[in-house]
């Protein structure tokens, strides 16, 4: 899912993105933000791809710093569960994005 919002706001065509998340009540929010002031359309299967992915909510809206996508989930729902029922723990997590321009 993030890499769906990543690579649809790099479709912009900008030399720069921004990825903020947040959680909630059990639920996290991802937004992707393309900081190109004017982008072209988004794709028309983009939104509904995201609903079939899993998010509870998604939307996309233009603002002065670029086209905003975001989807929300569910993070109590989708909890996966070992062989012993337990939920797993995350102890760390780090990831890097990089857009190359040529």
């Amino acid at each position: 899912m993030v890499l769906l919002l990543v690579s649809s706001v790099v479709g912009d065509g900008c030399r720069h993105i921004s990825v903020h998340l947040a959680e909630q009540d059990h639920q996290a929010l991802v937004l992707a933000l393309s900081h190109q002031a004017e982008p072209g359309d988004l794709h028309d299967v983009v939104l509904p791809r995201l609903h079939e992915l899993g998010a509870a909510s998604c939307g996309t809206e233009l603002t002065p710093e670029g086209r905003q996508i975001w989807a929300v989930l569910d993070c109590a729902a989708s909890r996966p569960t070992s062989a012993a029922g337990q939920t797993p723990h995350v102890v760390g997590v780090s990831s890097r994005v990089g857009v190359g321009v040529v």
